[in-house]
């Protein structure tokens, strides 16, 4: 079983969010405690907005009126004939866009679990107050993947990405009506999880790197009959580039690391090589080409350093159940070894 301070971390890493020094060496046991830590955070980051004020937009509203401003809508007001009234369109700067409504949305579903500690509870209900003109919405992943972030509202991307764990990984108990995060590895999220904290957790700590997912094509030759385009793409899961060096990490979540023959013997799952080999083969080329195949310690600590077909190549795990100390370093000592 994970602590559950290290899910903490590792949630907050794959929503792109670096814990603050106050938020760093947890210790908690339970699920209440990790609802606690995030709606700690979440609190302590939107006290800042509220002071500096909430952003707002022009949105377009559309209303039947005696007396018009703004746009005349000609369609929609010749419907109203002969009734002496006309459909206009008015543009209004307001609060009553999706990001406070989504702020308001995770506040509102926080400060309703009497699991949270009453501080917590008093800081979230002292914090609605500010929320009056904004509209109480039921959230959905269309809310999130529809906003699109500049320089005006970038202020506002850390707390959304907790909005977004809060909405997306939890889940009122039926037994006692409480608000639980589920339970990864049960739920088999692990894996997506996982991907999502390496990937991030890179991005925050190799600034002299890009790390990303990249899309790769197939070296295709000549077509000699059909369509081209029916060959998919390949996606990796981490990329780690720059002008010399490009490491490509595929990760991976099982029960059993590697794979047991019939005979008993332990291998590395084939599938998981060939994989990596192809991104490797595919890739667009650096001097210095890698490829590591990652995965959560199950039993003993795993390292794996060979060269495949003149590419460097490491099988390695990392221990999930150790201090989070000890997570940071392994994972960076393995991009800085290979």
């Amino acid at each position: 079983m994970i602590p559950i301070a290290n899910i903490y971390y590792m949630l907050s890493y794959s929503a792109g969010l670096l814990p603050e020094q106050r938020e760093r060496f947890v210790t908690a046991s339970g699920d209440n405690e990790l609802l606690e830590l995030f709606a700690q955070t979440f609190v302590r980051r939107l006290i800042p907005i509220m002071k500096r004020g909430f952003y707002k937009e022009y949105v377009t509203t559309a209303q039947e009126t005696t007396a018009p401003r703004g746009k005349l809508v000609m369609r929609e007001s010749m419907r109203l004939v002969p009734q002496p009234r006309v459909v206009s369109e008015v543009d209004e700067f307001t609060v009553d866009i999706v990001p406070n409504q989504l702020l308001k949305a995770t506040l509102l579903k926080l400060s309703r679990d009497k699991s949270l500690t009453n501080d917590t509870l008093r800081q979230l209900q002292r914090s609605l107050r500010y929320f009056h003109d904004v509209t109480t919405i039921q959230v959905t992943s269309q809310h999130f993947a529809a906003w699109q972030f500049h320089r005006h509202n970038q202020h506002y991307h850390i707390l959304l990405d907790i909005c977004r764990i809060i909405h997306d990984y939890t889940m009122i108990d039926e037994a006692d009506g409480r608000l639980r995060f589920i339970d990864f590895e049960r739920t088999h999220r692990m894996h997506e999880l996982f991907e999502r904290f390496v990937r991030n957790f890179y991005k925050q700590h190799l600034p002299d790197y890009n790390v990303s997912r990249e899309y790769l094509d197939w070296h295709v030759g000549r077509v000699v009959t059909g369509d081209r385009s029916l060959i998919p793409k390949m996606q990796t899961d981490i990329c780690i580039t720059n002008a010399r060096r490009k490491l490509i990490i595929d990760t991976k979540y099982y029960e059993h690391t590697l794979m047991t023959t019939r005979y008993g013997a332990e291998r590395v799952h084939s599938q998981n090589l060939y994989q990596l080999y192809s991104y490797l083969e595919n890739a667009e080329v650096r001097p210095v080409m890698e490829g590591m195949l990652l995965y959560p310690q199950v039993d003993e600590p795993l390292d794996l350093v060979v060269e495949l077909n003149g590419y460097p190549l490491t099988v390695a795990t990392v221990n999930l159940n150790a201090h989070w100390t000890m997570i940071h370093q392994r994972l960076m000592a393995l991009v800085e070894r290979t």
